[in-house]
């Protein structure tokens, strides 16, 4: 959690922006950081997810999970945000 804490700082989100849900694994999509971030994200904004098995464990949860962003409004970056090493 440390190492993606501050991956998250050093890519500009700030404390109010953040949403973790400690003690939880992505394989349980009843998290209260990933229900609180979906329902945040709005169009225009950019969803960043450090490590992609932390927001969801199968291919079929990342869709569901992209489904639900797009039924909300939103819609993906066409290219993704990459940081430096």
């Amino acid at each position: 959690m440390r190492a993606q804490l501050s991956a998250l700082k050093q890519l500009g989100v700030t404390d109010e922006h953040r949403h973790t849900d400690r003690g939880r694994t992505g394989r349980n999509r009843e998290r209260p950081g990933l229900t609180a971030a979906l329902g945040a994200v709005r169009d225009g904004d950019v969803l960043v997810v450090t490590k992609l098995d932390r927001l969801g464990r199968s291919a079929r949860d990342l869709h569901d999970i992209a489904a639900e962003l797009a039924g909300s409004g939103w819609s993906s970056p066409t290219t993704p945000h990459r940081r430096s090493p």
